[in-house]
């Protein structure tokens, strides 16, 4: 069974890799002339 470090680090590289596909996404989007809208907020974020 792994250490809760272990599931931490990797929830952590999972949160960042989320990160990297929403940047890139959001370029793509700008490339292909989508307007400009504010993202939803991850579930993990408040909004406050």
């Amino acid at each position: 069974m792994p250490d809760i470090g272990d599931e931490l680090a990797a929830g952590r590289a999972l949160i960042a890799m989320g990160r990297v596909l929403l940047r890139a996404a959001a370029g793509d989007m700008k490339e292909m002339g989508a307007t400009d809208r504010e993202a939803p907020a991850p579930l993990w974020l408040s909004r406050e």
